[in-house]
C-alpha cells in the first residue's frame, strides 16, 4: 500500500503528460494473405508461385527460400561438398522478419510502396508496373515457394493458404538437370547419384516434418503440366481467400459463444438477463449464503481493500 501511495503522489507531482502514453498500431485497410508452395527440387515450384502471383494480382514477385540460404552456415558432405539442403543454411529469423515487414507494409499503405526489400542480396520484390499504383481494400497476396519453406513452425503458422507438390524421382531430377546451365553439358546418369543421395535423400528425410506442419493443404501432382497445375491451385487459392474474408467480416456477438438479445428474441427466445449497471459501482458485493465459497470470500477482501485505500485518501 505504501508503494502505491508513492507512485500516485509521484504521478500527480510530476504530471499525467509526464507518463509515457500508450501507442497504437495503424489501423490495417485491409486484409493480406500469404500462399505457400513446397516440394523437392524441381517439381515446379517456382513456375506455379509466378503464374499465381500473375493471375492473383500480387504487387509482389514470388518470394523464394533460395534467397535466404546462408553458405557459411551449411555442413559439408564428402564427395559433394556444402550441402544445400538441410535446414542448417536456412536464415529463417530473416525470413520471418521479411515476411512480417511485408504483411504490414501492404496492409496499411495507401499505394504499393516504390521499394520492398527481401532476402540477402537486397532484392526488391515490388514488380514492375505496380510501385505507386493506389490500393483499395481488396484483398492482397504474397506467394512464397521454397523447398524446406514448411519445415519451421513459425513460417508454416503464417502461411494462410498452403499447398504441397508431390513428384517423382526421375521427372524431378530430370527438371533439375535442364534447369542448369553447367549439368546440361553432362548426362543425366552422372548426375544422377548425386540428386539421389543428396537431394532426394534429404527431401525424404524432412518431409514428415513439413507435412505435419501443413495440415490440411493442398496436395497436387507435379507431373502434371504447368497449365494442369495452375487449373487446380489457381480455383483453390480463390476459394481460400473468399472463405477468410467471409470470416473478418462476420458480424460479432454481443457474448461470446452465445446470440444477441435481438437474435433470440427473432427465434422465440426469452432475452438473456442482463446485469444491472444502474447501481452504484462502488457498492459492496452482496453476501452469498455459501460463505466458504471462494469467489465470494475473494470479492469481500477486495471491498475492504478498496474501503482502506478510501479512507487512506480521504486522510
Amino acid at each position: 500500500l505504501y508503494c502505491i501511495v508513492l507512485v500516485e503522489c509521484q504521478r500527480r507531482a510530476m504530471g499525467r503528460d509526464a507518463w509515457p502514453q500508450r501507442t497504437s498500431r495503424p489501423k490495417a485497410r485491409r486484409k493480406v494473405l500469404i500462399i505457400g508452395i513446397a516440394g523437392c527440387s524441381g517439381c515446379g515450384k517456382s513456375t506455379l508461385a509466378k503464374n499465381l502471383s500473375k493471375d492473383l494480382e500480387s504487387p509482389l514477385t514470388p518470394v523464394s527460400l533460395d534467397w535466404y540460404l546462408r553458405p557459411k552456415w551449411m555442413p559439408k558432405v564428402e564427395n559433394y561438398g556444402r550441402n544445400w539442403e538441410t535446414p542448417e543454411g536456412v536464415d529463417w529469423k530473416a525470413l520471418r522478419s521479411h515476411l512480417q515487414t511485408a504483411l504490414e507494409t501492404l496492409s496499411q499503405a495507401e499505394t504499393v510502396p516504390e521499394e520492398l526489400i527481401m532476402g540477402a542480396k537486397d532484392e526488391n520484390v515490388i514488380q514492375k508496373g505496380q510501385a505507386g499504383k493506389e490500393l483499395d481494400g481488396t484483398t492482397l497476396v504474397i506467394v512464397v515457394e521454397g523447398f524446406l519453406l514448411f519445415y519451421d513452425d513459425i513460417i508454416a503458422e503464417m502461411l494462410h493458404i498452403k499447398i504441397w507438390i508431390d513428384a517423382s524421382l526421375e521427372t524431378c531430377m530430370e527438371r533439375r538437370h535442364k534447369r542448369g546451365k553447367a549439368s546440361r553439358k553432362k548426362d543425366v546418369e552422372v548426375s544422377k547419384p548425386w540428386f539421389r543421395d543428396l537431394i532426394w535423400s534429404h527431401y525424404e528425410q524432412y518431409k514428415t516434418k513439413q507435412l505435419n506442419n501443413a495440415v490440411g493443404a493442398l496436395r497436387v501432382d507435379g507431373e502434371l503440366s504447368k497449365e494442369e497445375l495452375l487449373s487446380q491451385c489457381l480455383p483453390y487459392c480463390t476459394k481460400m481467400i473468399a472463405a477468410r474474408v467471409q470470416v473478418l467480416l462476420r458480424p460479432q456477438r454481443s457474448h461470446k459463444g452465445s446470440a444477441s438479445n435481438s437474435e433470440r428474441q427473432a427465434s422465440g427466445r426469452a432475452p438473456k438477463r442482463v446485469r444491472d449497471d444502474t447501481r452504484d459501482s462502488r457498492e459492496p458485493p452482496r453476501r452469498r449464503q455459501n460463505l466458504r465459497s471462494r469467489d465470494s470470500r475473494d470479492s469481500w477482501e477486495r471491498w475492504e481493500r478498496w474501503e482502506r485505500w478510501e479512507r487512506w485518501e480521504r486522510w
